[in-house]
């Protein structure tokens, strides 16, 4: 089952399935490469792309936000539960739903900001205007 899929801007594609495979395909649809992400314990998936100018892919999934180039490259790991998004500067936004608030992290996981939002308010995705 696909958990997240992008189109990226030369009109290839990429989808994340719940077993963890992140699947690369040409624009005619054609598998060109394959890695094991790993599974997705708990919580949502969320894959998102364009992290840096390299192209990698930044993926969610259960007690942990991780940064794969293309290839399946651990390019960055933070163990925190929720949802990363991308920055323009290189850091990430993690959303955190059970404890209802946004963190972003440095490269080096560092907190840099955190908001706390009100009661009966609980953040799912977070992006950078």
């Amino acid at each position: 089952m696909i958990q997240a899929a992008w189109k990226l801007p030369d009109g290839k594609m990429v989808y994340l399935t719940a077993d963890g495979k992140c699947v690369r395909l040409d624009a005619a649809g054609k598998e060109v490469g394959s890695f094991l992400a790993g599974r997705f314990d708990r919580g949502p998936c969320l894959m998102d792309l364009g992290l840096t100018s390299r192209g990698s892919l930044l993926i969610s999934k259960g007690q942990q936000v991780e940064e794969f180039d293309l290839s399946g490259k651990v390019l960055w790991h933070a163990a925190v539960l929720g949802c990363g998004t991308a920055t323009r500067n290189g850091h990430v936004i993690v959303s955190h739903t059970d404890s209802r608030t946004v963190t972003q992290y440095d490269r080096a996981g560092k907190v840099v900001w955190r908001y706390q939002l009100a009661v009966g308010h609980s953040p799912w995705v977070a992006r950078q205007r």
